[in-house]
């Protein structure tokens, strides 16, 4: 019974394969890029509808992906 038991404590302490983690972080990036790009074409009005003037909405769309 104890042997099971640390067995299992073995297999939930290991790391998640790369691929997942790899194809998470490109789907963040590729939101992130697209949530700015969608940002920078939101007229005064809507900004301010999310809280942001025109700078603070440029400020953002100009960041890299990766930022």
């Amino acid at each position: 019974m104890l042997g099971a038991i640390f067995r299992i404590d073995r297999i939930n302490m290991a790391p998640r394969a790369p691929l997942p983690r790899l194809w998470a972080l490109l789907m963040r990036w590729q939101r992130r890029s697209a949530s700015r790009a969608w940002l920078s074409e939101l007229p005064p009005e809507r900004l301010r509808d999310v809280g942001l003037t025109p700078h603070q909405a440029a400020v953002e769309a100009k960041k890299a992906f990766w930022e």
